[in-house]
């Protein structure tokens, strides 16, 4: 109850840390602008701008997601990989993607576009799908987390047109050519 009033205290005069995170942002990225059907495709997490807006001696220490919107009857999550500056901590925290880095990023060794992970799919039907991923800050292994700054939330999504298989040329002139063999065959007898 104590540290409850401590952060409602802090809160309200404007001293616990929040996320200001006004130039950064994510984004889910497909890897392919063609999805066929039985494809497997890739998307990246990517968070633009981490540092913008932080002080200089900001790190960011781990991050934390998981799939929001996934249409499971076009589609299958069949994996993930975590951009190797981080620890995989994916299985550990029961989480899509989560990853770990000590003593932390800061701005000096991170590019300003960095991808935190990679999701990979596969196509299970033609038709449009959304893919998304959230980080709820509820759960104190999700969102983007910073030493000095309060966790940021993650959401971003995309929309995918998965497209049927296309029948090669040459199946499509192999059948024409046995139709045409069994009407002239058909009318011989």
């Amino acid at each position: 109850m104590k540290t409850l009033s401590c952060i409602l205290i802090l809160t309200a005069v404007g001293l616990w840390p929040t996320a200001d995170a006004a130039a950064l942002s994510l984004s889910l990225i497909p890897r392919s602008a063609t999805v066929t059907v039985g494809d497997t495709f890739a998307a990246d997490v990517v968070a633009h701008d981490l540092f913008g807006d932080a002080d200089s001696d900001e790190l960011l220490l781990a991050f934390g997601l998981n799939l929001g919107d996934l249409d499971d009857e076009r589609l299958e999550w069949t994996g993930v990989s975590v951009n190797p500056v981080f620890s995989d901590d994916s299985a550990a925290v029961g989480l899509t993607a989560a990853g770990s880095t000590f003593p932390g990023l800061s701005a000096d060794d991170t590019p300003a576009n960095i991808t935190l992970a990679t999701l990979y799919f596969r196509a299970l039907a033609a038709g449009s799908a959304i893919v998304g991923i959230r980080g709820d800050l509820a759960d104190p292994n999700q969102g983007l987390i910073f030493l000095n700054r309060g966790p940021v939330a993650i959401a971003a999504d995309f929309n995918l047109s998965i497209v049927a298989v296309p029948l090669p040329t040459g199946a499509l002139l192999f059948a024409s050519g046995m139709a045409a063999m069994l009407v002239r065959g058909g009318r011989r007898a």
